[in-house]
């Protein structure tokens, strides 16, 4: 007999876990962006968008596929910025805006699959307004 998902179904799952790691890596983008350490930020935001593309569809999933292979790209002229230059490194502004690019696509379809602010229709919110 082959299992299915609706015979076993756990009353734990990896929901709370998940949204620690993401919440983890958006403390980290935050830290990152606060201290210019844009090498910090890029590997903080791959973090975040990993975590991600388990709740996108195949749509949002191939329109932030886009987002992040600018991203990537980016990734790989910051990498040759630092390695051919010791001590401060002035970083092409299209580098960071293709990482904050990213980043707020990524948040918005945080906000589109609700693991950010609850809907009025979600019960936990009525506990909020007391």
């Amino acid at each position: 007999m082959e299992w299915t998902p609706e015979e076993e179904q756990s009353e734990f799952n990896q929901a709370i876990a998940s949204l620690q790691r993401i919440h983890s890596s958006l403390l980290e983008i935050d830290a990152a962006v606060f201290n210019e350490d844009y090498k910090k930020y890029y590997k903080a935001l791959l973090l975040f968008w990993r975590e991600m593309d388990c709740v996108l569809n195949d749509k949002e999933r191939t329109a932030i596929k886009d987002l992040k292979n600018i991203s990537d790209d980016n990734w790989d002229k910051l990498k040759n910025a630092y390695s051919q230059k010791a001590g401060p490194v002035s970083i092409d502004k299209n580098v960071i805006q293709s990482f904050e690019n990213l980043e707020m696509e990524l948040r918005r379809l945080m906000q589109n699959h609700n693991m950010n602010f609850p809907k009025k229709s979600d019960p936990r919110y009525a506990l909020m307004n007391k």
